[in-house]
């Protein structure tokens, strides 16, 4: 079924968030199961490994949690705020929505990320909007759509995210419990891990916007050979 503006504002746009949101969920399976590089999770998994080895080494003092996370809460929102600034700026330069379109998610995270868990719903409504006007504008993300290296970094990005915000809310350690059958336990430096691959995440969100913007150039550059 065709898509468009003119059909988000005839039916309104909170009308559209419903069939919106289950057709991205419904085309998940299909996605990883044949657009998703699924060899892109490995960079979190080593980069898990090489801080954990780290953090035992207790390599500039990472052992204790409050050392790391004061690292990380600064490069994780300067790598989003770059990733944001490119997108913005890409698009002033060669006016692909997509990138305007990057520029925004962007621009959610990093308010998450000052706000805290407090305003983590700007966030999830941020990424209801951009869902709902993408699934109603598929050709004005076209630059996105078509690019599985791009797709798939922004895949890990909330995977990483995803995984952060269970350790942090405790999910893995209850996990953990079910597993053990010992209450007292808890995953080792899970602290630091939980910081760290949300920085991962920023970190997968500035490499997705550097690609689109490669491409984007790539474009403009064949645009201008070809008149």
């Amino acid at each position: 079924m065709k898509r468009s503006n003119a059909q988000l504002s005839q039916f309104g746009f909170l009308a559209a968030v419903k069939p919106a949101l289950l057709d991205f969920f419904r085309g998940m399976p299909a996605f990883f199961s044949h657009r998703y590089l699924w060899w892109f999770l490995l960079a979190p998994v080593l980069f898990s490994v090489v801080i954990y080895t780290l953090v035992d080494l207790n390599a500039w003092g990472w052992q204790k949690a409050n050392v790391l996370k004061a690292t990380m809460e600064i490069v994780h929102p300067a790598l989003v705020c770059i990733a944001g600034l490119l997108g913005f700026i890409g698009w002033v330069v060669y006016r692909r929505t997509t990138l305007i379109f990057i520029g925004f998610l962007c621009l959610f995270v990093f308010f998450r990320e000052l706000g805290g868990q407090g305003t983590s719903i700007i966030l999830y409504l941020g990424l209801i909007a951009l869902i709902t006007w993408a699934w109603a504008n598929p050709h004005r993300v076209q630059l996105l759509r078509l690019s599985p290296w791009a797709l798939s970094a922004l895949a890990t990005a909330f995977i990483c995210y995803g995984f952060s915000q269970m350790l942090d809310r405790g999910v893995v350690k209850r996990l953990g419990w079910a597993f053990t059958w010992d209450t007292s336990w808890e995953p080792p430096y899970s602290s630091q891990l939980e910081e760290s691959l949300e920085t991962f995440g920023g970190l997968m969100l500035l490499f997705m916007t550097l690609i689109l913007l490669a491409k984007a150039v790539s474009q403009s550059h064949s645009a201008g050979r070809s008149e």
